[in-house]
């Protein structure tokens, strides 16, 4: 500490590095710190004179750290992550309430996470959820939540992960429309239903098809959402068949919302993980994770009860990247 205390220029100056680092930029830096960019380059002046080395240098592409500067962020940044999450822990001892962020697709939190939603509240009154919604495609940066749900590949080796479930797709579709207009077996019932796509997405109603070998026949009229939850509410509805992960349509299907439109179900081989950046977890986290693991471990087990074609999926034989569950 006295280190730091007698180096020559003030810790502020550490605060306009980090930034200045960050952005690669004088200018961008200043209007992030809302002041002049003098004061940002009189500031990394005073550092680097304290310092006694230079921590930038200029190229076309902007500012470029040398060894020195590169030395000195790699500090920086990890001592600013410390104080942050200190910082972090401090409020939630000073709240009466925890907080769990979740990062989830919407279809997840609005038909399998929110019907049960009460159950959770009962089991950890002392526990807020707070979630970070991604409409579509399951990817993204898991940083800023406790949890992510994410498929396995998208972990990375300094996050830690707990196995959550595998990736199984069925067509699904409300009772009334199976009963209306059958089922969607065999390339000769496409021209009779309608397809309801999520997009963009990497596992779409056409590899679907391929995989299972339902092809040269084209469907009716598709109806295109780029929200998840919308897809699955469509079929709810009764407008049309959509991709069922069963992971996120479990609870829709044990409660008789939406039933298997098919004798197709496809697993990929392909697993998703509650993935989490904190090593150890916080004690609330890992809570709530082995709630959820619990949860949808038991609803797996109840749909294959309920639905014998869901116990034995075809095999995987390699699709593309996962979307929403």
């Amino acid at each position: 500490m006295d280190t730091l205390r007698n180096f020559g220029s003030s810790m502020n100056s550490l605060v306009v590095f980090e930034v200045v680092a960050r952005e690669k930029s004088i200018t961008r830096a200043a209007n992030e710190l809302n002041v002049t960019q003098v004061a940002v380059s009189r500031m990394i002046v005073r550092l680097e004179k304290a310092l006694g080395t230079q921590l930038f240098v200029r190229s076309r592409a902007g500012l470029v750290l040398t060894d020195d500067g590169l030395l000195l962020e790699r500090g920086v940044t990890e001592g600013f992550g410390f104080i942050k999450r200190a910082v972090s822990d401090i409020k939630q001892r000073q709240q009466r309430t925890q907080t769990v962020t979740l990062s989830l697709s919407s279809a997840f939190i609005a038909y399998w996470l929110m019907p049960r939603y009460q159950r959770f509240q009962s089991a950890f009154p002392e526990i807020s959820l707070r979630f970070h919604v991604i409409s579509g495609v399951l990817q993204g940066s898991a940083d800023e939540a406790d949890l992510a749900l994410r498929p396995a590949d998208q972990r990375r080796k300094s996050q830690q992960s707990w196995t959550f479930t595998p990736e199984v797709i069925v067509p699904v579709c409300s009772p009334s429309y199976l009963e209306s207009h059958g089922p969607l077996d065999d390339a000769r019932d496409l021209p009779k239903h309608t397809l309801i796509e999520l997009v963009p997405t990497t596992i779409n109603w056409e590899s679907f098809q391929e995989r299972v070998g339902m092809v040269g026949t084209v469907s009716g009229d598709p109806l295109i959402f780029s929200d998840y939850a919308l897809v699955l509410q469509t079929a709810m509805i009764g407008r049309g068949i959509a991709l069922g992960w069963v992971s996120g349509v479990s609870y829709a299907l044990r409660t008789g919302q939406l039933v298997p439109a098919s004798r197709h179900v496809v697993t990929t081989g392909r697993q998703y993980e509650l993935i989490s950046g904190q090593r150890p977890a916080r004690p609330e986290v890992e809570r709530v994770k082995e709630w959820l693991v619990a949860e949808m471990e038991a609803d797996l087990q109840e749909v294959a009860r309920m639905y014998p074609v869901l116990a034995k999926p075809e095999p995987p034989r390699g699709l593309d990247q996962p979307v929403s569950t």
